[in-house]
């Protein structure tokens, strides 16, 4: 009978293959939810994609199964898939198996994709299923009225939820409605009728943090301390941080040895406050729930934004050390209402809390880690450091589109020796480096990578690098770069790519486009540099049909289209010219290059007109 069977097993999997073998292994959908779950926990991430496909194929609409992926899915900030299997949980009738923080999830997925009625229903409907989280339910329907700017909406819906139904959270209320003397009101009214209420004296607390005011935040710390013996975690790590801002180091100490007690480290998260908001720059400090030796101060780069990570958090955030991040509001903006002076007499008392200080960035952040830095005698790891709009180190292009407010010099200091990463043949770069770094810091130390471009932190991160790079450097070691590494770098055979096509050495450009291909066909630098050595051989027909090509790698990527734009035009061929800047147009309408091509091929086609008549 055992033999008869395995010969039907084995009959169907031959005639019905592979995706029938999960028949004869059928699990409940608990199972590959709770094993989906495991896997990505292990980061065993394709593993775990795969029990969740499988487990869907049985049972499509598992609200467990869909649970799960969506989880996985909002850890990557991948919303849209999110929602597509939240909608599956929420049209699902085992609603009785979801938890508080499923509604939450939900709703934030969808406010990240400006979803903000479908966010407000799942917030009421899980206020419904779980009274007893009321307050977190109604402080996400604030945040939605906030982001949609509906400010007298916010402040009815403030009025309706008074303290202590809500923490206060409400900064641009606040801000928009000058609210702060009302707020004042409702939590003066609510402590007449139960002084001891600690809910009332946290939002006194939470609303004293937004204003700056760390004064009054401790002393109605150290009242609600006398009171209360049950404090939670985050609003003692609060106090404990407020403590070490102003400088109380002692009290911070007593405060933080306090929640070690209560708190597993496995489990220890950073808190946040934010020391410092001029409406353009922030000052973050990020604290381990306990005591550290090691404190880095991060900054953004160009393309960075405050409503994102800080630079390097993912990898920081792991270790045990504290964070102060200096942010920016707006991508292409380069800190200048930031002053040396406003810098530095918000983190210095901070500071002393600390044996060893580190400071590091990329670009933009390597200067500012420089500027700035440099008055607390930090450790300074700084990667490639330029700013474009220097009168003096900038790019020329640059310098008149804005106005510069720093120091020209960055100032004389010869007791710190900061790590400077660069990139010598970056002429940018290097003039900065060896003219202001070396005069400012004669004691500095150089890691140079020939060939490596300005941007070595996202080369050294390709190589496989940068995290053992800042690792080490943060360990009290100076990282090295090893030369070996250049084969696997594309960045490098881009750029002494470029510098033979200068010269005139064909063959060798030819030869280091390839390299540099093989390592990153889809990069719109590395198909530049092919095109222009193809071009300098005068092989356009090879050059259309490689971008042709290419373009299908990155069919997003206007860089490319615009690169086989040029070639139609300069080999005459205007109807495809003209073929792919429809394309284009369809794709990129608001764009104002695309215009300008459309005038390059009205003056193309001018200028044939009058060749023929000629």
């Amino acid at each position: 009978m055992k033999k008869m069977l395995k010969k039907c097993i084995k009959y169907a999997l031959n005639k019905f293959g592979e995706i029938n073998i999960g028949i004869f292994n059928k699990k409940k959908p608990s199972f590959y939810a709770l094993k989906g779950k495991r896997l990505i926990e292990k980061n065993r991430i394709r593993a775990a994609i795969k029990t969740f496909k499988k487990g869907l194929y049985f049972y499509p609409n598992s609200l467990l199964i869909h649970r799960e992926w969506a989880r996985y899915l909002m850890s990557i900030n991948e919303w849209e898939k999110a929602i597509y299997h939240w909608e599956f949980v929420f049209k699902s009738k085992n609603k009785k198996l979801l938890n508080s923080n499923d509604f939450l999830n939900a709703s934030d997925a969808y406010i990240h994709k400006n979803q903000y009625e479908k966010a407000s229903r799942i917030l009421e409907k899980g206020n419904k299923a779980f009274p007893f989280y009321k307050t977190e339910y109604d402080l996400n329907q604030i945040n939605i009225l906030l982001i949609q700017k509906k400010w007298k909406l916010a402040l009815d819906f403030l009025i309706e939820n008074q303290p202590p139904n809500t923490d206060l959270n409400l900064r641009y209320i606040y801000k928009k409605l000058n609210l702060y003397k009302h707020v004042k009101r409702v939590l003066r009214a609510n402590t007449k009728y139960s002084l001891e209420y600690k809910e009332i004296s946290e939002a006194y607390i939470n609303l004293s943090i937004y204003r700056k005011n760390w004064n009054a935040a401790i002393n109605r710390g150290k009242h609600l301390i006398k009171q209360h013996s049950n404090l939670s975690i985050e609003i003692l790590m609060k106090l404990g941080m407020l403590h070490q801002i102003i400088g109380s180091h002692q009290e911070a100490s007593g405060l933080f040895k306090r929640i070690e007690v209560m708190q597993d480290k496995n489990t220890q998260k950073h808190q946040k406050i934010i020391l410092f908001d001029n409406g353009e720059s922030r000052i973050e400090f990020y604290k381990k729930s306990h005591e550290v030796e090691k404190v880095i101060i991060t900054f953004d780069s160009i393309n960075m934004e405050w409503d994102k990570q800080p630079f390097g958090f993912s990898l920081l955030k792991k270790k045990n050390i504290d964070i102060i991040a200096v942010r920016k509001r707006k991508k292409q903006t380069y800190q200048q209402d930031l002053t040396q002076e406003d810098f530095y007499n918000t983190v210095y008392k901070l500071m002393y809390f600390y044996t060893d200080k580190i400071a590091y960035g990329f670009s933009l952040g390597a200067y500012s880690a420089l500027y700035y830095t440099s008055l607390l005698n930090c450790r300074i790891l700084s990667l490639a450091p330029r700013l474009s709009i220097h009168p003096r180190y900038g790019r020329k292009n640059y310098i008149s589109k804005y106005e510069f407010k720093h120091n020209l010099s960055i100032g004389y200091n010869d007791s710190i020796s900061p790590v400077i990463v660069y990139d010598p043949k970056n002429k940018i770069d290097n003039n900065f480096v060896t003219r202001e770094v070396m005069e400012s810091f004669p004691n500095a130390h150089l890691v140079k990578i020939p060939y490596g471009g300005h941007r070595i932190a996202p080369n050294l991160l390709k190589m496989g690098v940068l995290k053992d790079f800042i690792l080490t450097f943060i360990e009290g070691n100076i990282p090295s770069y090893d030369r070996k590494l250049k084969t696997k770098s594309p960045s490098y055979f881009r750029h002494l790519g470029t510098e033979c096509l200068k010269r005139g050495k064909l063959e060798w450009a030819n030869s280091l486009s390839n390299s540099a291909i093989e390592l990153s066909p889809k990069n719109k630098f590395v198909i530049e540099l092919k095109v222009k050595v193809l071009k300098e051989k005068n092989n356009y027909k090879d050059a259309i049909d490689y971008t042709k090509e290419a373009l299908k790698l990155v069919p997003r990527s206007l860089y490319v289209r615009l690169i086989l734009i040029d070639l139609y035009i300069e080999t005459e061929d205007i109807i495809n010219a003209e073929k792919e800047l429809q394309l284009s147009l369809n794709k990129f309408p608001k764009r104002k290059i695309l215009k300008q091509k459309k005038e390059e091929i009205g003056e193309a086609i001018n200028d044939l007109k009058e060749s023929n008549l000629n």
